[in-house]
């Protein structure tokens, strides 16, 4: 498998990226930062309200994630298609879907994977249960890899384009399913309910958006690179 033409593909896009983003450490940093600063807002508005701020504090931290998340789309795609390495891409004999999962992915290692890191400080810093923050664990790694994969999406709305803000208001939607479960994952915990239905819910949306929006970017980078 490690030797085929696909995952040697795969690999040199992720490899490129990852190089590319080793000389812009804003744009990993960025998100990192607005993350954390979310949260203290929130923090500082709610006050000394120890037992309030920790029962919203699942919402809190969810928003603050999608948000840091889709911070950087407009820089996914975009060099590639000013530097004309897009029209390679759709000149190559590498599936546009496969191109798609290997931006996701570099996506998900430089933001999804920080925030992961992060996000239980935070959550303990907020006052979260050792239960909720237990389930706060078990939800982001499906839902940060389908919200790198809704951001990628969002870029690939964009490419080309001079008002990026527009589709990210259209993506927006798109990850209500992803927050509704995620943070119902949290508080059944904290109130010491089953967690598998909104957790299994979870699950299965992360596997649709593996699922599906690889060839959804793939169709939208065709239509919009080729411009």
């Amino acid at each position: 498998m490690y030797s085929s033409p696909l995952f040697k593909g795969y690999r040199a896009i992720v490899q490129r990226d990852l190089t590319s983003l080793r000389r812009r450490p804003f744009d990993w940093l960025l998100p990192l930062a607005f993350f954390m600063l979310v949260n203290m807002l929130f923090a500082i508005a709610i006050g000394g309200d120890r037992t309030a701020l920790a029962n919203v504090a699942p919402a809190i931290i969810w928003s603050a994630v999608l948000l840091a998340a889709l911070l950087t789309h407009d820089g996914i795609l975009r060099p590639d298609y000013e530097s004309g390495f897009m029209e390679q891409l759709l000149l190559s004999p590498h599936p546009l879907p496969l191109v798609a999962l290997a931006k996701s992915s570099v996506h998900w290692l430089t933001t999804g994977v920080p925030l992961m890191l992060v996000a239980p400080l935070v959550a303990m810093m907020l006052g979260l249960s050792p239960r909720g923050i237990q389930a706060l664990l078990l939800t982001l790694p499906p839902t940060t890899i389908a919200m790198s994969l809704l951001t990628v999406f969002a870029a690939a709305l964009t490419v080309g384009q001079k008002n990026h803000l527009l589709a990210t208001l259209l993506v927006l939607p798109l990850t209500i399913p992803l927050l509704i479960f995620a943070v119902a994952t949290i508080d059944s915990a904290v109130a010491g309910q089953s967690l598998l239905a909104p957790a299994a819910l979870l699950s299965a949306l992360a596997i649709l958006a593996l699922t599906l929006l690889p060839l959804a970017i793939a169709g939208v980078i065709r239509i919009m690179g080729g411009q």
